[in-house]
């Protein structure tokens, strides 16, 4: 079975990355699955610190004679150009500068998920465990007035999340105390739209995988 996982949405060196910090949906523990997020994972974890690495190397001046180190500084410095748009300084790149902290930024957090198992932020974004999904059927409607699945209380909807049920919502598609609110009833959560490989709600701290992600037998 062929798989293809967006490595920016896993975005997290050794032979298999730890993926606990992340909530795997039964949905994507399928053998095939499984086995293509580690890849996928532990792919992204490889790339990810390397580039910090190579990041790093340019905080270095480039070296004066010609040398397999002064290759690679040239290598690092034109990808740097072609991908992030920022010229590195030949007598070593100022850590400070805007455009190189921004990449630095990103790749750093990538490393902490991916290779040292932390979670940014430590409780995601909106107090749960991240969670990857690979069937938009999880969800169930909850229309306002029906009863909060994940409200200790048993109140409606509308009760239990005054705010997010404001005005004239209907309800909400609920699933793992994800509550993506509607105005109107509809089939379906609308987020595998016809050729959408993957969908990150960062508020909802989830990422789903559609399936155009899992192509062929197995998928």
């Amino acid at each position: 079975m062929k798989v293809f996982l967006p490595i920016v949405a896993l975005a997290g060196l050794g032979l298999a990355a730890d993926m606990n910090v992340w909530d795997l949906d039964d949905s994507c523990q399928t053998p095939e699955r499984k086995g293509a997020f580690e890849k996928a994972y532990s792919d992204a974890e490889v790339l990810a610190v390397k580039a910090q690495e190579d990041l790093e190397k340019l905080k270095g001046a480039r070296p004066d004679f010609v040398s397999n180190m002064r290759t690679n500084w040239d290598r690092i410095a034109r990808a740097a150009t072609n991908m992030f748009g920022f010229v590195p300084n030949t007598d070593g790149h100022d850590p400070n500068e805007e455009h190189y902290s921004n990449v630095r930024y990103v790749y750093d957090r990538m490393v902490k998920t991916l290779h040292n198992d932390e979670m940014i932020p430590a409780n995601g974004y909106g107090g749960l465990k991240p969670l990857l999904l690979c069937d938009e059927s999880k969800f169930v409607w909850v229309g306002r007035d029906d009863k909060d699945p994940h409200d200790p209380a048993g109140r409606p909807l509308r009760e239990s999340r005054p705010k997010e049920m404001a005005g004239t919502k209907a309800g909400a598609w609920v699933y793992k105390k994800r509550y993506l609110v509607n105005g109107a009833k509809q089939p379906d959560t609308g987020l595998c739209r016809p050729g959408v490989f993957a969908v990150t709600l960062t508020r909802n701290d989830f990422i789903i995988f559609c399936p155009p992600s899992f192509p062929g037998p197995g998928g």
